[in-house]
């Protein structure tokens, strides 16, 4: 969406949960973290998109929740 709240667009497809967005320095993708398995909440799956909804990617399967990667347990774009 636009910094006004106007043009709102979803950018993902897929019907999973998704959750702690962190958008790249650069603007151009984010990565979240996703639960579309049957494990539950146990085990979550870190992704990265394109902000123009292209180019979805599973970057890691089954990470631990509460075991991943910073600690205030959120992902983070590495410089």
């Amino acid at each position: 969406m636009d910094a006004d709240g106007k043009n709102i667009r979803r950018v993902t497809e897929s019907s999973f949960n998704k959750a702690e967005p962190c958008w790249s320095p650069d603007g151009t993708q984010i990565c979240y973290m996703g639960y579309r398995r049957s494990l539950g909440f146990a085990y979550s799956e870190l992704f990265v998109i394109n902000m123009d909804g292209a180019g979805e990617a599973l970057l890691l399967e089954q990470v631990p929740v509460g075991k991943i990667w910073s600690t205030d347990q959120h992902p983070k774009w590495a410089k």
